[in-house]
């Protein structure tokens, strides 16, 4: 008996369901961002007048910025900030004419502080890092010259894709070998239809009957540009608004 029918219906079925909860996720991300921006209108409004009622004639008092404080969060650092006052330092890798320095960026205390190297001091300026003189002053010459390697935040986040995938597909290539011949179970029943689609509809119309060979690299680029933007949904990922 022939059931492909079958199963090219429940594949087709669940590329549908697995659309529509990506764009109920997107229009919900839309919203709440909506709202945020609403809330800190709100706030800016209130202490733009508490500001006015209690300085009066002072014009040179700081606004709050909610662009900047928005792009201070989804731009790319030398520290992942999770929520409130917790973030992770990260490691920080320099190439400077003096030689390599490797430390943690915690050592810059969010920028309040400067670094004292085996080669220099550093100093962390709108998350540059850059050469600090013997007159306390930023050695512009020197810092152009250093070559930054560090694992920052944005590649920090690609490494846990990287790892988010590793641990899915040895999982399903696992249980390919243990269940040959049975039907898919598990994260079979949800990678499967994901590789079916690629192949039927991404490799096959486009590549033509050569397509077997590129599959492994345009599987590889598909899951880490997918699975990379399901993480930045998360609050405390590169990319995602708090």
């Amino acid at each position: 008996m022939d059931c492909s029918h079958v199963f090219e219906f429940k594949v087709k079925r669940l590329i549908v369901v697995f659309t529509l909860f990506l764009a109920f996720l997107s229009v919900s991300s839309r919203v709440f961002a909506q709202g945020d921006t609403a809330v800190v209108s709100a706030d800016t409004a209130v202490t733009a007048a508490h500001v006015e009622g209690a300085h009066g004639a002072e014009h040179g008092e700081k606004k709050f910025e909610p662009t900047k404080v928005i792009m201070e969060h989804i731009a790319d650092s030398h520290m992942w900030h999770l929520w409130g006052h917790l973030s992770v330092p990260l490691p920080v890798i320099l190439y400077t004419p003096a030689g390599v320095e490797f430390f943690s960026s915690g050592n810059f205390h969010h920028g309040e502080h400067d670094y004292t190297g085996s080669k220099n001091t550093y100093r962390l300026v709108e998350d540059k890092i850059k050469i600090v003189g013997a007159d306390g002053q930023v050695d512009e010459a020197a810092s152009s010259k250093i070559l930054d390697f560090s694992i920052t935040k944005n590649v920090a986040a690609m490494f846990v894709a990287i790892a988010v995938i590793l641990i899915i597909f040895i999982s399903v290539a696992g249980a390919y070998k243990k269940r040959v011949g049975k039907a898919p179970k598990g994260l079979q029943s949800f990678v499967e239809p994901i590789i079916i689609f690629v192949r039927d509809d991404i490799a096959k119309p486009n590549i033509g009957h050569k397509h077997a060979k590129f599959m492994p690299y345009l599987l590889t680029v598909f899951f880490f540009i997918w699975i990379n933007n399901v993480l930045g949904l998360i609050p405390i990922f590169p990319g995602a608004l708090m």
